[in-house]
């Protein structure tokens, strides 16, 4: 059937049957995650439900296919079989899933998640286009667009989200929020969250006023934020924030700055190891109450990683420990190699 939108997929499936294959493609990660949500909450448990990643180390399209065959286990629930990262697959691995889209089965569910831009499909992959026609097309299958929204869209999105929590913005804010994080919505719903516990239960606005007051917590110059760009292996941001974290902060700085850098590579170390193990990644390796878009996107800068880059990457962070606390070396030198050696490896 013709392509939908994220919100129009969620109320879809919660009222009626989900298709045999459903195809979220696009490049605005807070959809895809919403759309994913939905689907766990609604249609499958975790004995009926598989999720593979194309850019996996011995991935294959057999076991993809394998588990849609697979009977479901000890439910009346149908097998769900997720399958991340699409954008990497093989010309041939996507001819069978464009085969298999034609004529599906139809007491499993294939989730394909498509995570580059859903207007670009057409124009840069050709197989990835007719999967995407095929989808489509077929009364069995379903495309979601889950693009990234402009700025008009985004005040929607903003207050809509506002709203639910029972609560009105102001036009001021509103354009205060998509300036200080364009129309990226992961950031946008991370900082309305924050605005929404900073008013309170009884505060019923968001103001202009609310966002200078807390503006201190959201500034993206933290060893917090440092952190998150090296799991995304993100080199430029990395090394700009380090700057400036350097460059104004004392004495304590670097080794703060360390110990926040080698705890974060420590907990990818624990959760790729536990994932090769397990072939899923445990609860425990995450922050407690970390938000689920959250924890999306710490699975995605996993599969960035090798487990042998990680034992590497807690090495080198061991020789800048040496190196900052024996050597007359500067710090930033010292971390600037550790950060190169972490995101370009």
């Amino acid at each position: 059937m013709p392509q939908i939108k994220p919100e129009a997929f969620v109320k879809q499936i919660k009222s009626t049957k989900m298709p045999p294959v459903v195809l979220i493609a696009g490049d605005e990660l807070y959809f895809s995650d919403m759309c994913l949500k939905a689907i766990k909450e609604s249609f499958c448990d975790n004995f009926n439900r598989d999720v593979f990643y194309v850019n996996d180390t011995g991935f294959s399209i057999d076991m993809v296919f394998s588990a849609i065959q697979t009977v479901s286990f000890l439910s009346s629930s149908n097998r769900v079989v997720i399958v991340k990262n699409v954008e990497a697959m093989t010309n041939k691995d996507a001819q069978r899933v464009e085969q298999y889209i034609s004529n599906p089965i139809d007491d499993a569910h294939l989730i394909l998640v498509y995570y580059e831009s859903y207007r670009e499909i057409k124009k840069e992959n050709k197989n990835m286009k007719e999967m995407l026609e095929e989808c489509e097309k077929s009364n069995k299958a379903i495309a979601v667009n889950c693009s990234k929204v402009y700025d008009r869209d985004a005040g929607n999105f903003i207050r809509a989200i506002v709203m639910e929590e029972g609560k009105n913005i102001t036009a001021d804010a509103v354009s205060s929020i998509i300036s200080d994080n364009g129309c990226d919505l992961l950031n946008i719903s991370n900082e309305i969250e924050k605005l929404v516990l900073f008013v309170g239960k009884d505060g019923e606005n968001i103001t202009q006023d609310d966002i200078e007051y807390i503006s201190g917590w959201t500034k993206e110059i933290n060893p917090f934020a440092l952190s998150e760009h090296i799991e995304a292996k993100n080199a430029k941001k990395a090394l700009f924030v380090l700057e400036k974290l350097l460059y104004d902060g004392d004495t304590q700085t670097p080794i703060r700055v360390l110990s926040t850098i080698s705890n974060s590579i420590r907990r990818m170390l624990c959760a790729k190891s536990l994932y090769e193990e397990k072939g899923e990644l445990p609860e425990q390796v995450l922050p407690f109450n970390m938000p689920s878009f959250k924890k999306t996107i710490f699975t995605n800068n996993l599969h960035k990683f090798s487990l042998n880059s990680l034992r590497a990457a807690m090495k080198e962070i061991l020789n800048t420990d040496i190196s900052i606390k024996t050597t007359s070396a500067d710090s930033f030198s010292s971390f600037e190699r550790l950060i190169l050696a972490i995101c370009v490896n």
